[in-house]
C-alpha cells in the first residue's frame, strides 16, 4: 500500500498491533514523499495468502482513507491520470521552481496526452508577464514567490490552455536567493479548478532539504493535493 501525506513514523504509530503480526507481516519503507506498507503473507498458494492479507488491508484502508493512494505499481501521476480521464477532465501546469518537473512526472506515464494538455514553465519574471499576463506591479509588490502571483499563475494557465483544471508552483529551491521574509524551501502552490475555485497550499521544507528533494516534494504536494481535492469532489 502506497501513502501521500503522512510520515512514516505517524503511520507506524497508527498501526503498532499490526506491526507486531506474524503472518501476514506488515513492514513500513520510506521513499522521498513517499511511505509504503509491504503486507506479506505465508500460505501454501496464491488465493490463500490474499485471504490472509485482506482483512489486514481493509483494516488499513479504513485507518488511512485518505492517505493511500493506490498499491503495487501505482503512482500519484498514474492514480491521477485514471482519475482524470474517468471524469473526462484535463489538466494544464505553470510551472517556475520545479523547471518542468511536474509536467515530466505526468507525461512519464502512458496515456497521460488523454488529460494533460500542456504547460508553461516560467521560470522568469519576464515570461510571468509575457506568456501568463502577471502584472509586473504584483511581481514587484508580492514577488514571484507569493500566494497572489502563484494563484494568478494557475488562473491565467487554465484560461490560457483552456483545461478544467491548472496548478501554479512557485518557490524558492536553493540553496541560495532565500531571504528571512522568503526562506529558501518556502513553496506556494495553487490549484485551480471549474469555476475557478481556488486551493492554496503553503509549504516551507526543512532547510536541510536540498534542491532537488524542495522539487521533488513540491511535485507530490501538487499531485497528491489535486487527488484529494478530486476525492472530495467525487463524481
Amino acid at each position: 500500500l502506497k501513502f501521500s501525506g503522512i510520515g512514516e513514523s505517524s503511520v507506524a504509530e497508527k498501526i503498532n498491533d499490526l506491526l507486531n503480526l506474524k503472518n501476514p507481516t506488515v513492514a513500513p519503507y520510506a521513499n522521498l514523499g513517499e511511505v509504503k506498507l509491504r503486507i506479506t503473507a505465508r500460505a501454501k498458494n496464491e488465493v490463500e495468502a490474499k485471504n490472509i492479507i485482506k482483512p489486514v488491508k481493509e483494516k488499513l484502508k479504513k485507518k488511512f482513507p485518505k492517505f493511500i493512494f493506490g498499491e503495487d505499481n501505482d503512482t500519484l501521476p498514474s492514480v491521477l491520470i485514471k482519475e482524470l480521464a474517468k471524469r473526462n477532465e484535463t489538466i494544464v501546469f505553470a510551472e517556475s521552481c520545479t523547471g518542468g518537473l511536474l509536467s515530466s512526472s505526468i507525461t512519464s506515464i502512458s496515456g497521460s496526452s488523454q488529460v494533460f494538455q500542456g504547460s508553461i514553465v516560467s521560470y522568469s519574471n519576464e515570461l510571468k508577464n509575457s506568456l501568463l499576463n502577471i502584472s509586473e506591479d504584483n511581481l514587484k509588490k508580492y514577488g514571484a514567490v507569493s500566494e497572489e502571483v502563484c494563484e494568478a499563475m494557475a488562473i491565467n494557465v487554465k484560461n490560457r490552455l483552456g483545461a478544467d483544471w491548472a496548478i501554479g508552483v512557485s518557490g524558492i529551491a536553493g540553496p541560495n536567493g532565500g531571504s528571512q521574509e522568503k526562506p529558501v524551501g518556502l513553496v506556494y502552490i495553487s490549484i485551480a479548478g471549474p469555476n475557478n475555485h481556488i486551493t492554496n497550499i503553503k509549504k516551507i521544507y526543512n532547510s536541510t532539504r536540498n534542491r532537488i528533494e524542495i522539487q521533488t516534494l513540491s511535485v507530490n504536494v501538487c499531485l497528491n493535493s489535486l487527488r484529494l481535492i478530486l476525492l472530495s469532489n467525487s463524481k
